[in-house]
């Protein structure tokens, strides 16, 4: 198999088919290229301002979505101060729950947190969606799982749009869409299933499916793809990383690169065809949701596993595999915290996805068709290649 280049290792090594998928031969999805203007630095994708009264500490704005479950962190507002506009206060201290204030003062301000915390704060939330989720399966509340699961995709849109997109209404067809595609998930048994699976465990595996079935919605919403089209989509990023539940935790949380040629790497990229394998057995029997898993870590060049596939399997023209491919990397490079790979952030994220389309890792078509459907509703601004 070809090496694992640098940009594409640490996606592949996080997150990993024997059984060979049939290929379509439909047409490629085709977008006419683009270019995205990102900054190389790898900002922060939520609004950073510089306290000039705290040698210059950076604050990070908190999404409301996060507020049950960052209780061990302290917050910080900024008082309507025309004299001093970026001067912050504590409004709520460690071990402090932010909704027992709001019960006093009848609402919350936007709130911060300092930028020493943000890995923590990415680590509090996913764990605490993961534990509701689970809480939810336990209790045989389904209504309370939809909720989640809502949240989590809510929490995703938060991120990468602004206040005033989302309240403009452009954002009815998405959110019809991911209703339609909940109210499917708690129909289908076998998906049920899957998910208690992933909730159950320890790696906040549901989070981060619901997290890429995010982006492939966007991609599909943005792209006008009918609903049985999106439907594999959303279902391949929800479900795709099944089969890593059993893998011990020192493999999957490893503080290390795994070594080329180990049992642990060979076990851990042996996770999307265990899925697909695991869904199938189930009782989940779409061939496009189960290649969209099987394919998942392959890549264009062939550098992908654990085949090393060079062609994904197609709907209409859309190469699901490939498309969850680059929202799952999207995921992992933005918030994913490692020793040895820290999170870039959303714009650093695509930054790198765009290197590996020009090195032809992925196709530049499918890449800049996933930025388009990004980059569009974040109103990133977007030109076409001379």
């Amino acid at each position: 198999m070809t090496p694992f280049s640098p940009e594409v290792a640490h996606c592949q090594h996080r997150w990993g088919c024997q059984l060979p998928s049939p290929c379509s031969t439909a047409t490629p999805f085709r977008f006419a290229p683009v270019h995205l203007s990102l900054r190389t630095s790898c900002p922060d994708p939520n609004p950073v301002v510089k306290n000039r009264d705290m040698a210059k500490l950076v604050y990070i704005g908190a999404r409301p979505s996060q507020y049950d479950f960052l209780k061990s962190i302290p917050f910080y507002y900024r008082p309507q101060q025309k004299t001093r506009p970026k001067h912050f206060v504590m409004y709520a201290g460690e071990g402090i729950d932010v909704k027992e204030i709001q019960s006093d003062q009848n609402r919350i301000p936007r709130l911060y947190y300092r930028g020493e915390h943000r890995h923590d704060v990415t680590g509090m939330g996913r764990k605490g969606f993961q534990d509701k989720l689970n809480d939810s399966f336990k209790s045989g509340d389904l209504q309370a799982v939809r909720g989640t699961m809502s949240e989590i995709m809510t929490s995703v849109f938060e991120e990468v749009t602004s206040k005033d997109h989302r309240d403009s209404g452009g954002f009815s067809a998405l959110e019809s869409m991911v209703d339609v595609f909940l109210t499917s998930c708690l129909e289908d048994r076998a998906v049920l299933q899957s998910l208690a699976t992933m909730a159950s465990g320890e790696f906040s595996l549901s989070v981060h499916g619901s997290r890429v079935s995010a982006y492939a919605a966007m991609f599909a919403n943005y792209h006008r793809l009918s609903q049985d089209d999106a439907h594999p989509l959303c279902m391949a990023g929800l479900l795709g990383d099944i089969g890593i539940v059993g893998i011990p935790e020192e493999i999957v949380l490893s503080d290390t690169r795994l070594e080329e040629g180990s049992d642990e790497l060979a076990a851990f990229q042996a996770h999307p065809v265990n899925g697909a394998d695991t869904l199938y057995s189930g009782g989940l029997d779409d061939m496009f949701t189960l290649a969209g898993v099987r394919e998942h870590h392959e890549r264009q060049d062939g550098s992908g596993y654990p085949q090393g596939m060079t062609e994904f399997t197609a709907k209409n023209g859309v190469k699901i595999g490939e498309v969850i491919a680059i929202a799952d990397c999207l995921d992992i490079l933005a918030h994913d915290n490692r020793p040895y790979r820290a999170a870039v952030g959303i714009s650093g994220a695509l930054s790198i996805l765009k290197r590996d389309a020009d090195q032809r890792k992925f196709d530049p078509d499918v890449h800049n068709a996933i930025v388009q459907g990004i980059a569009g509703q974040r109103k990133t601004k977007v030109r076409k290649s001379p």
